[in-house]
């Protein structure tokens, strides 16, 4: 997916009955693209190995 190695699996039906895939990067096991017969959701540049402070997922 965009030059990134990714896994993809066929989920199983829906309650509607709706099948869909997801794909899921290699590396990181981030989702990045959900597809089914009414959309697609799809990450791009995704960025890795980058420096966030554990104050940024604090909240009140």
């Amino acid at each position: 997916m965009n030059g990134r190695p990714a896994w993809e699996f066929a989920m199983p039906p829906d309650g509607l009955g709706l099948d869909s895939t997801v794909a899921f990067d290699a590396q990181t096991g981030i989702p990045l693209r959900w597809v089914d017969k009414s959309s697609t959701l799809e990450l791009s540049d995704v960025e890795t190995d980058i420096h966030v402070d554990d104050d940024f997922f604090t909240g009140p």
